[in-house]
C-alpha cells in the first residue's frame, strides 16, 4: 500500500514511472505501470559497454532530477541500483 500511495503522489513527474493500477492475487501483489521499452540501465550497461561520457551524463542528470522530485515530496527510495532504472529512451 506504501508504493501506491507513492506512485499516485508522483503522477506528474517525467522522470518517475507512471503507475496505472494495481490488483492482488492470492499469491501476488501486481502493479500496472507504464511500458518502458528499453529496459534497464544494467541491460543498456550489459549491451553497450562501455558507456559514453556524453549518455553517462544524461542518465546521471536524468536519475537526479527524479531523486530530486521525490525528496521535494518526502519521499526516500532505498533501492536505486542499475538494474531498478528503467529506461524508455536514451542516446
Amino acid at each position: 500500500m506504501v508504493e501506491l500511495k507513492v506512485f499516485k503522489q508522483i503522477r506528474d513527474n517525467r522522470f518517475n514511472t507512471c503507475l496505472y493500477g494495481g490488483f492482488q492475487t492470492d499469491e501476488y501483489l501486481l502493479y500496472v505501470m507504464e511500458y518502458l521499452s528499453r529496459g534497464s540501465i544494467h541491460n543498456l550497461i550489459s549491451a553497450h559497454a562501455p558507456l559514453s561520457p556524453v549518455v553517462i551524463r544524461m542518465l546521471t542528470s536524468e536519475i537526479i532530477c527524479g531523486l530530486q522530485y521525490l525528496h521535494g515530496k518526502g519521499i526516500l527510495h532505498r533501492d536505486i541500483k542499475p538494474s531498478n532504472v528503467l529506461l524508455d529512451e536514451y542516446v
